[in-house]
């Protein structure tokens, strides 16, 4: 239990989002990389050579003289990196470690924060709302909702561990409800009120019957759109009114009505 032990002797380490330095002090100088060292009461040779070192790990040579204002949304994020790092902890907490990342710094960082638990054989824990980050970073995924763990798993499987629309929609997924009303073979068909639409599907787990309960998860770049005069006869189609557009970087979203059932 941590809850007896003093905070700089429990091998956590957090580096909050808005990276909390101080503000007269340079990279180099004690409070910012060598907060946690100072903590535990290294002596000061220890200190400036672990300071050393870790400003040649993290790559912040020729910044080391700068104070925070003077330094660039990655430098910042380096720096409370290496003042995590510093006191060789044994798991380090980042909250939203890309929020305030310029873009153009983003990829870089990101490939960075992958790779660091490989060459520290330490645990990093993060806490995002970015599910592109959450990709990325992540061996592990848990998603929480109020305060509750709701699904966890690996980025491959955790989509398969979804039980809820709120869960879904929260991982940017669309979700019907629906029942199964028939099955042949590992074909299954699925009926679902709210769209009032009969969708057509494998079971791969071969483990759902007819009369189940089921959640049918699509992405939107599963979606295809076609004009109502194409006639286009395909499976898994709905009848459905564009209500508005809007255009993004990667995607076109569509805000649109269908019939549904009273």
């Amino acid at each position: 239990m941590l809850v007896n032990t003093p905070p700089e002797y429990r091998y956590v380490s957090y580096v909050p989002q808005d990276y909390a330095f101080s503000p007269h002090l340079t990279v180099y100088e004690y409070e910012n990389v060598a907060f946690g060292l100072r903590a535990r009461n290294f002596s000061e040779s220890d200190i400036k050579r672990r300071v050393k070192e870790l400003i040649d790990f993290i790559g912040l040579n020729g910044i080391e003289n700068k104070y925070p204002h003077q330094l660039s949304s990655g430098e910042k994020q380096k720096v409370a990196l290496a003042r995590a790092l510093a006191p060789e902890p044994k798991v380090i907490l980042l909250d939203e470690p890309l929020s305030s990342i310029d873009p153009s710094s983003k990829e870089y960082i990101r490939w960075e924060l992958r790779e660091f638990p490989k060459k520290l054989k330490i645990t990093i824990l993060i806490v995002t709302h970015n599910l592109n980050d959450a990709w990325a970073l992540a061996d592990r995924i848990m998603v929480m909702l109020r305060g509750n763990i709701i699904c966890s798993g690996s980025p491959d499987d955790i989509l398969s561990r979804i039980k809820s629309k709120e869960a879904a929609r929260f991982l940017g997924l669309n979700a019907l409800k629906g029942t199964v009303i028939s099955k042949n073979g590992s074909d299954i068909t699925i009926y679902s009120r709210e769209a009032n639409i009969k969708l057509i599907a494998k079971d791969k787990s071969n483990n759902i019957n007819k009369g189940d309960k089921v959640l049918v998860l699509f992405r939107l770049d599963d979606i295809t759109i076609h004009s109502k005069e194409d006639n286009i006869e395909a499976v898994n189609s709905i009848e459905a009114k564009i209500l508005g557009v809007q255009v993004t970087k990667c995607n076109i979203k569509c805000l649109y009505n269908y019939p549904r059932t009273a």
